[in-house]
């Protein structure tokens, strides 16, 4: 290899360790770790004789790529196995781009708390994100003394960790 071919090399693998994006083709892989924390919206709903609740997530967050955005989530749990199913989610970030998917989980309810851990896949997204893919994890928790109700439908505040990698396509 000349030493030409060495340095040229050498550029293109600090453009490629520095941002992420190769610079010929390809896809550019992001890693988001990400927090975020408001009120999760519980309904109690009967599905052929099965109690279950269906919930939507609805929370202010700050992440790695992501930077800040608001996170509206949906997700049916059944209260008797903790299963997490038929969850949905979009990430709107606050230049307007989004990021959506699917996911399911196990919930662990407590005397006073409420944990869960949720894997999904990245099916799409907008703006700087469109064309997104990959995988999504959900982590998070509720102190249920914290819920307030009326009626069938209570309020629980939460905080939850988000982890992420997301396949973008190359925009060159």
């Amino acid at each position: 290899m000349t030493k030409f071919q060495r340095i040229w090399l050498g550029c293109m693998t600090l453009a490629v360790l520095a941002n992420g994006t190769p610079l010929f083709g390809g896809t550019r892989q992001l890693t988001v770790t990400a927090r975020e924390a408001d009120h999760i919206f519980v309904n109690p709903i009967n599905v052929d004789g099965q109690s279950l609740l269906l919930t939507d997530d609805f929370a202010d967050g700050v992440g790695t790529h992501v930077r800040r955005y608001l996170l509206i989530a949906r997700e049916v749990v059944n209260p008797s196995t903790g299963e997490v199913s038929q969850g949905a989610f979009i990430m709107l970030s606050a230049d307007g781009s989004t990021i959506s998917g699917r996911y399911s989980g196990q919930a662990t309810f407590g005397s006073t708390s409420l944990r869960w851990v949720a894997n999904g896949e990245i099916i799409g997204g907008t703006g700087r994100f469109k064309g997104a893919t990959g995988t999504i994890n959900f982590e998070g928790s509720s102190d249920l003394s914290t819920c307030k109700s009326v009626d069938a439908l209570s309020t629980c505040e939460f905080t939850e960790d988000t982890r992420a990698t997301i396949s973008l396509p190359d925009r060159h």
